[in-house]
Order: structure tokens, then C-alpha cells, then sequence
């Protein structure tokens, strides 16, 4: 440990790594539990429960359990009497899916690793889907696992301006969207969606929001068809916008002779970090690293008598991770946008993203050399995973950064920030930047 002093007169800590008995990967919340010997149990006493930024419809969950061969080995239910579920596993790695809200759609006969949850085509839905995923790792006679639910869907309210007066009958067509989602999380079976619009005072619309999921590409077309006394009439718009899953879309057409006229609003309200710029606190910390309020404090920036910026680091890492120019480019990022740690102390959930490039160099500097226990202690001494230099062959280890197109290491004699390859896989470790304020009494 060390003051903000000492900080300023030494250059860096350090740290070893060594995993602990759980990884989540994706979406998850880890809270750690004690380990017996493991000679004495081979089985995992697992509790599991769900959470979602949006608290409405959480309940009923079903939960699906797979093993390393992708067999289902346990599926239930959570609902609100029963928000958790008690399994007893062997020890061994498994996946986890979790899906809320599929009242409006189509799904499979049985829960397969590769089923397909589709939208119906007779009524698109009112309430989002939402799905959440964890990789685990079991070694230990007891463990929590909670995971995030994420909206699988965008929401879309469409308002048809300076309809002719004639107009009978209005159908609405977006192209292309995804129609289908598997239990891994792909998406599926592009297509045009097409649903009918009502007549509410002098404008077309449809009497709530409808929930669809993403588009394929950047590019949405839109396509109105108006019925006319017999004549069919066509509007057709080019929207340079794609839909993002989690986001609230309202969509403005204003119909005139050019047929081009139209605004594209994006209302995010409520998605958006729920975390404040500045955070008041009865007292600033002191020193790193440290727990603070249950999370890691790596690093503490003096701003003011009063004032302090901080870098917060994940409880949670994960392996395999790909990087931003392999085959799945997105999957730092996909972790990040759905990794969540709850405080209760300070009342709200933080948001996590991929360290950038100056970041990454000022963990190294921090935390790699010759004092590897500081960060550690701090991390064991609370059963997370600790983070790692070398592995076991004396290989150097390297973590994601720059939203997974480079990496780092903690390793003493590689201080690079390098590219990261297009097939190998990396470590990550998230970070949260915190603004805190001390409050006058």
C-alpha cells in the first residue's frame, strides 16, 4: 500500500496473476465465495441470479445450463418468489443463458446450444427481449453467479406526417433487420419487417412502440405503402442510420411530393451511463491499491484539496478474448457494453470499458516491476481473479486495450503497447474512470 505522497515519488507497483475459481465471461456479476480443499468436494453448490439496468418484466428468467460438449444439463425457471436457482454442478467449465420477455416469440421445441429464438410474424412484439450469458469455470464447493439482462431489441414509435386525406390503409416496412437471434447470441435470418399503421388525429403511427431486433448494416431503408381508394401509393426513404439493440428510436416521415423529407430522432434516455460526472463522498480515498466500496482502486489523481479523478479496475477478467481484427471483432466491446459491478454503498451500477492506449501504459507503469504482490494481495484477499504476467511456461501474458486493437502486458521487461493479431486471443481486464467530489459538512 502507499499514500498519494509516496505515489508521487516512486514510479510504479506491480502484480502477479493467477485465475480464480470463477470466470464470467460477457455479461456477469462475480461475487466470490470460500473455497474448501478440493480433494474434499468435486461438486459446486451454485446459486444463480439475474439483473437488468431495466427492473420491469425481469421476472419470469429462464435459465439454460450447458456443459464443455454443449449439452443442456440444467434448465429453470426465476421468478419473482424464487429470483434464484440453486444447482449442484461438477467441477468443469459451463455456459450460461438467460432469457426474459419471450412472450412474443417463437421459440424452439427444445433448448439447444444452436436453438433459434425467433419474431413472430403475426404480431411484432411489445416488450423487448432480453438475454444474458456467462462462460464458468467451476473449482470450488460453493459460488454466485448473477447475470446482466441485456435488450436484445430496439425500440421503434413511427410518425407519418401529411398523409393525404384519402388514405385508407398504411403499411410501414423497415430493410433489412435481423428476425432471429441463437442462444449464443448470433444473429440471424435478415429480412424486411413489415407491420400495418393506424390513423390517430391527423398523423399515422402505431398505438405504442414495437420492439424489433438490430439491422444488418448501416444503411435502413424505409418504405411506406399507402392504399387510396383502390390505387396503392409508394414512399421510399433512405435512412443513413442502422438500429443498435437497447436504444428507443423515434422516427418522423413528413410524406411531400419529393418524397424525401423526413428527421431521425435517437432518444437514448435511460440507456445512457447512469453513473454521474462527479461523484460526492464523505471522504477522498487515501491510497492504492485498495478495496474501495467493494471495488479495486488502482489509482488515485489528485485534481483539487477536494477532488480526485480514479481509475477503478474490474473485479472480473477473462481469457480467449478475441481481438478487434479477428473473426469476431466486436467481442471486447460486447463485454464491456454488458459487464456491471453494483455498489451498494454508493448506490448505483458502474459501467466498465476496454482500457484505452494511455490507460494500458499507466497500469504497467503501476503494476509491473518489482513489487507483483500490491495489486494481489488486494485481489485475493477478496477471492477475485488476480492478474497475471507470465504464464506458467514463462510466456508473457498480454491484455486487450484501444477498444481490442492493441494489447499491454504487465510483464517488467515489455512495456510496448502493440497491435493485436487477428488469431490469437487475449486477456481483459476492464477500467472505470471516476470523478469524486469530498462534500462540505
Amino acid at each position: 500500500m502507499r499514500t498519494i505522497l509516496q505515489d508521487m515519488k516512486s514510479a510504479c507497483l506491480c502484480t502477479c496473476m493467477v485465475w480464480g475459481w470463477a470466470l464470467f465471461l460477457l455479461s456477469s456479476c462475480y461475487k466470490p465465495v470460500d473455497v474448501e480443499d478440493p480433494q474434499e468436494q468435486d461438486k459446486c453448490e451454485l446459486t444463480v441470479g439475474v439483473c437488468a439496468d431495466d427492473e420491469e418484466g425481469l421476472y419470469p428468467t429462464l435459465l439454460c445450463v450447458y456443459d464443455e460438449t454443449g449439452k443442456n444439463v440444467f434448465s429453470g425457471r426465476m421468478t419473482d418468489d424464487n429470483p434464484e436457482l440453486h444447482l449442484s454442478l461438477p467441477w468443469g467449465k459451463y455456459r450460461m443463458v438467460a432469457l426474459s420477455g419471450t412472450d412474443y416469440y417463437v421459440l424452439p421445441r427444445q433448448y439447444t446450444l444452436d436453438a433459434v429464438i425467433e419474431q413472430s410474424e403475426a404480431q411484432l412484439p411489445l416488450i423487448p427481449l432480453y438475454m444474458g450469458q456467462a462462460n464458468l469455470s467451476l473449482s470450488s464447493n460453493t459460488a454466485k453467479a448473477t447475470l446482466l439482462l441485456a435488450r436484445q431489441s430496439a425500440s421503434l414509435l413511427p410518425i407519418l406526417y401529411n398523409v393525404p386525406d384519402e388514405v385508407e390503409s398504411m403499411q410501414f416496412t423497415l430493410s433489412t433487420l435481423f428476425t432471429a437471434v441463437s442462444m449464443q447470441g448470433e444473429w440471424l435470418s435478415p429480412a424486411a419487417v413489415t407491420f400495418p399503421m393506424v390513423k390517430e388525429g391527423d398523423v399515422w403511427t402505431t398505438p405504442q412502440s414495437v420492439y424489433m431486433f438490430p439491422s444488418k448494416s448501416q444503411n435502413t431503408v424505409v418504405s411506406v405503402q399507402a392504399d387510396c381508394n383502390g390505387q396503392v401509393m409508394y414512399y421510399t426513404f433512405n435512412v443513413s442510420n442502422n438500429l443498435h439493440a437497447g436504444l428507443d428510436y423515434g422516427l418522423e416521415v413528413r410524406l411531400d411530393e419529393a418524397q424525401e423529407a423526413y428527421t431521425l430522432e435517437v432518444n437514448s434516455e435511460g440507456l445512457e451511463d447512469k453513473t454521474p460526472d462527479t461523484l460526492l463522498v464523505d471522504a477522498l480515498p487515501t491510497h492504492y491499491p485498495a478495496l474501495w466500496h467493494n471495488m479495486i482502486l488502482a489509482h488515485i489523481a489528485l485534481t483539487g484539496e477536494d477532488e480526485a479523478d480514479l481509475l477503478l479496475l474490474s473485479s472480473n477478467e477473462w481469457e480467449e478474448v478475441y481481438s478487434a481484427y479477428s473473426a469476431a471483432p466486436d467481442d471486447a466491446l460486447c463485454i464491456s457494453s454488458q459487464y456491471v459491478e453494483s455498489s451498494e454503498a454508493l448506490g448505483y451500477m458502474l459501467r466498465w470499458t476496454v482500457p484505452t492506449k494511455a490507460e494500458a501504459q499507466l497500469l504497467h507503469s503501476l503494476y509491473a516491476g518489482q513489487h507483483l504482490y500490491a495489486l494481489n494481495e488486494v485481489l485475493s484477499a477478496q477471492g477475485m481473479p488476480v492478474v497475471a504476467d507470465v504464464n506458467d511456461n514463462g510466456k508473457v501474458i498480454r491484455y486487450l486495450c484501444s477498444n481490442g486493437q492493441q494489447t499491454f502486458t504487465f510483464a517488467a521487461d515489455n512495456s510496448s503497447v502493440s497491435k493485436a493479431g487477428s488469431k490469437t486471443t487475449y486477456r481483459l481486464r476492464l477500467v472505470r474512470r471516476l470523478h469524486v467530489k469530498r462534500q462540505s459538512n
